[in-house]
């Protein structure tokens, strides 16, 4: 009842619903491999130079990318996330950012359409210009 008069906090609490609700579950196993694969073995990040292993993932991406990280975020913390430009050689621009918010609310939190949104906006706007 605290805020019921409070527009933008009423829009952020629908919009996680709304997220959640549209959302597959969370698999644990999945998780537990994400967890072990991305964090303890720095599968992502780590150079396979071993005979007949997969080359680097993050080293061939050969597109511009955008990343943006939460201010508040304590699941993927901003500079862990702007480390991600570091991992990206073979890529025409990364663009790294920041937005208010964790690790969800800086997509559906009260600030993400005047923040977060306009910086994919801008970063399309400006691939659409340059293929035009």
């Amino acid at each position: 009842m605290t805020h019921l008069d409070d527009r933008d906090f009423l829009a952020q609490i629908e919009a996680v619903d709304a997220f959640t609700a549209n959302m597959a579950a969370y698999p644990g196993r999945m998780f537990g491999q994400l967890y072990h694969r991305f964090m303890r073995t720095n599968d992502l990040g780590r150079r396979h130079d071993r005979p007949g292993s997969r080359p680097d993932l993050l080293a061939n991406v050969t597109v511009p990318v955008l990343v943006i990280a939460g201010n508040d975020d304590v699941i993927a913390p901003k500079n862990a996330v702007h480390h991600l430009g570091d991992l990206l050689p073979a890529s025409p621009e990364v663009v790294l950012d920041s937005a208010p918010g964790g690790h969800l609310g800086v997509l559906a939190g009260r600030k993400a359409r005047g923040t977060t949104w306009r910086s994919i906006d801008r970063f399309l706007a400006k691939r659409a210009a340059t293929a035009a």
